[in-house]
Formats: structure tokens, sequence, C-alpha cells
């Protein structure tokens, strides 16, 4: 029984700290989030993060068309209009790069110029 209540606080405990973290960093070492292709463009200009470069909320789209909202975390400012590939874990972005309109998915490139 002892064991049986140690393990249920213990999983209560670190649903609390995860819950705690930035969405970005709980998505990060969170084992059940999936790692993900996201296609984006920039729609705006980046925010000045604290450790310096720019910060951006975009919303994009994987190939199949599902919607999902990353944070992508660059050293210079984006140019507006600029098409993105990221991987990403939820709302973490472990890699990016730019791609032209050609390498879209159909289904992303379908929902982005339609936003």
């Amino acid at each position: 029984m002892r064991k049986g209540f140690g393990f249920m606080m213990t999983l209560v405990i670190a649903a609390m700290v995860m819950m705690a973290l930035p969405k970005t960093l709980s998505d990060r070492i969170n084992p059940l989030v999936q790692v993900q292709e996201i296609y984006a463009m920039v729609d705006q200009l980046g925010m000045e993060a604290d450790g310096g470069g720019y910060l951006y909320r975009l919303n994009g789209y994987t190939p199949s068309g599902d919607k999902a909202t990353v944070v992508l975390e660059v050293q210079g400012q984006l140019d507006r209009r600029a098409l993105v590939r990221m991987e990403a874990k939820g709302a973490y972005v472990a890699s990016w790069t730019v791609v032209d309109v050609e390498e879209l998915p159909a289904s992303a490139r379908t929902r982005l110029h339609q936003g």
C-alpha cells in the first residue's frame, strides 16, 4: 500500500513540475510529445529574446495539414513571408531551415496560402 502511494505522489509531483515549466521546455523533456515536421510562414517581426536573438510564435501545419503553434528562436530577424520547415516537439523547435514554396507538402501549402 505504501509503495503504491509513494509512486502516485511521485507522479503527481512530476505532473505539477511539468505544468509549471514553460511550454517549450516541458515539451522538450516530455517523452510523450512526438517530434513532427511543421511548415510555417513568417508573418510578423520577431520579438527580442532575453539572451539575444529573436523569438517568433508561428502558426504552421504538418504535412497532413494539421495546425500547430511553435516558438522559434533565431539569431537574426527572418524575412517576412519566409517559409520555414521545422522539426518540432510540441511547441519546442529542435531544428529549422528556410525553404522554397516548391518544398512545401501540398496540404501545408494550401493551408498557408489560405491564412
